[in-house]
């Protein structure tokens, strides 16, 4: 699985990291994104970051042979998600920072509209 991530998502893969200079990234509608809170290394200054999962691939990725789980039954089919082959190599992706958690999220949905009505308010 190391191989397949290496080779086949790793050069496919934009992490992008959400602080002042980075506003929170449009997140397509039914899109697979991975949300990661991040640790940086000089600080404790905890940081968010999102990947999405690529859609050029395959969402679920069959397990080589030596892989499968053993069983005294026939295994039909063993594998694994995409987002958990990701999850599995966030390291890879944001070298020198402690990952601390990570999710799988998607937005479903047509638009997400937010309206802000500011009002005056007399002074007293």
């Amino acid at each position: 699985m190391q191989q397949y991530f290496e080779k086949q998502i790793f050069p496919i893969l934009t992490p992008l990291a959400v602080d002042p200079a980075h506003p929170f990234p449009v997140m397509s509608n039914l899109s697979l994104n991975l949300a990661i809170v991040l640790q940086g290394p000089e600080t404790e200054e905890t940081r968010f970051a999102r990947v999405k999962v690529p859609d050029s691939l395959s969402r679920f990725v069959p397990l080589p042979a030596d892989l499968h789980p053993k069983s005294d039954r026939p295994v039909v089919w063993a594998g694994v998600s995409l987002e958990q082959i990701i999850a599995d190599n966030l390291n890879a992706l944001f070298p020198g920072m402690t990952i601390q958690e990570h999710h799988a999220t998607s937005i479903a949905g047509s638009k997400l509209s937010l309206r802000l009505k500011i009002r005056s308010v007399p002074d007293s």
